[in-house]
This record gives structure tokens, sequence and C-alpha cells, in this order.
């Protein structure tokens, strides 16, 4: 079972992950609303999944992560290292982002 410390935390890794969702698709030049209509939602629903008001659903974050070519893998990652850090201050995750980076070099070059 979850700590009622770790659900606690849900709000806040909602947050972390949306926000990282909106820099995607912000770096990529994609509107919010030709995402939106890519993966069949709403532009207010994907609003709110990058505002950290609605959770995401595994299915559509993967159909995001996919169109956004970004790392689910990695997405979570980074929320569960930036928490392990007390917060996850931009400084925080360009490093930690360089660190996963170096991480996937590397497993690519060992055939992982």
């Amino acid at each position: 079972m979850f700590s009622k410390k770790s659900l606690d935390r849900i709000p806040e890794q909602r947050r972390i992950i949306g926000k990282r969702i909106r820099e995607r698709r912000a770096d990529r030049g994609v509107t919010l609303q030709d995402l939106a209509s890519r993966l069949g939602k709403s532009p207010a629903t994907l609003c709110r999944i990058e505002s950290g008001q609605q959770a995401i659903d595994v299915d559509t974050f993967l159909q995001l992560a996919r169109e956004l070519d970004m790392s689910p893998y990695r997405t979570v990652l980074e929320v569960q290292l930036a928490e392990a850090v007390d917060g996850p201050s931009r400084r925080t995750l360009e490093v930690l982002g360089r660190l996963l980076d170096a991480i996937e070099m590397a497993d690519d070059e060992t055939g992982k």
C-alpha cells in the first residue's frame, strides 16, 4: 500500500509532470490546440493536465510522450529524483536531465 505521505505528494507530482509536458510542447512549437487534436482530447483537458489540476491516465501519458518525442520513463524518473532533492528547481531538473542523458547514452553504447 501507499503511505499517507506518498499519497499527499500526488498533486505535486501531477504538477511537475504537467509542467514537463507543457515545456516539451512549447520547445517543440506545438500549440495546445494542435496537440489536443492529435490526441482526440479537448484543449481544456490538456490545459488541466499541464497545470496539474487533472490526473493523467497511462494511455494519455504514453500518447503525449509519443507525440512530443519524450521518454515517459525519464519524465517519471525526473519527478522521483526532484522529490529526493526537495523540489524540482529548474537548475536541479537541468542537472538531472544531463545525468539521464548520460545514462541513456551509456545504455545505447552497451545495447541495453
